[in-house]
């Protein structure tokens, strides 16, 4: 067997990387996808940052039950329509933009059983409780040193489960995100940061101890809790999540917990 001399190998290797460089310049990238998933059955508006997307022809799901209508593209994002089946897996799944220069890298898209809401800023008073139904899936960002309060109204023996899909959304910088749950007075219940279950992804759950209201709390889990000063800070970083989601676990979104 004869084999090529080192100096045509050495060229060859140097010369197809150069080609996967010049290829890679001009490849379509994404960023964050905004809201990154949606209720099944129903359709949802996203917009996708990115680099190279002025050409997008598709959105390529890793299964059938999606579909991307209505696409505006511009140099460094796309909105979309995106209609995901009544029968679509519940959870992750990964996709791809189609563009007519490449393909993206892979994303995530999270479909829920749930509605979807989106957290209301109030930059007046930013410490606001956003009232909210237990089965629903909140998406939302919280920037630097912001948190996100919501409300959930839950009789005596109710469990309350939240789950946060946060750093599953993220490439690059890494949301790590932290969950309380507290009575209406700031009684602090329980909390969670990383989990076994979802890794950076926490999960917190109780039963109820009482009728009545209790919030619960989404930030930066580099941050100090208090939201003084950042343990942590990483620019540029959308912080997007979702919490997917807020719910009684004697319904059906306990099958999202325990998939």
């Amino acid at each position: 067997m004869t084999l090529p001399s080192l100096p045509r190998f050495t060229s060859w290797i140097f010369a197809l990387a150069a080609s996967v460089s010049l290829a890679q310049a001009g490849s379509p990238r994404t960023n964050v996808c905004y809201p990154s998933g949606g209720q099944r059955g129903t359709e949802v508006d996203v917009t996708i940052s990115g680099s190279n997307l002025k050409d997008t022809r598709d959105l390529l799901f890793d299964e059938p039950g999606f579909q991307a209508t209505g696409i505006e593209a511009e140099a460094g994002k796309i909105k979309a329509k995106i209609k995901i089946d009544a029968s679509a897996r519940l959870g992750e799944h990964r996709y791809r933009i189609i563009t007519n220069s490449g393909v993206s890298d892979v994303k995530l898209f999270y479909v829920s059983p749930f509605p979807l809401v989106e957290e209301q800023e109030d930059k007046a008073n930013p410490k606001k409780l956003q009232p909210i139904a237990l089965g629903t899936t909140v998406y939302g960002r919280t920037q630097g040193e912001d948190q996100d309060h919501f409300v959930v109204e839950a009789k005596k023996g109710q469990r309350i489960t939240a789950e946060a899909v946060a750093v599953r959304l993220q490439s690059g910088n890494v949301y790590d995100s932290a969950l309380e749950i507290t009575k209406e007075d700031g009684t602090l219940l329980t909390e969670s940061d990383d989990t076994t279950f979802g890794r950076q992804d926490p999960v917190a759950s109780l039963v109820a101890p009482e009728d009545g209201k209790y919030v619960i709390t989404i930030r930066d889990g580099r941050q100090d809790p208090a939201g003084d000063k950042p343990v942590m800070t990483f620019k540029h970083s959308e912080n997007t999540y979702q919490l997917a989601s807020i719910w009684d676990s004697q319904d059906d979104g306990f099958d999202v917990l325990s998939r």
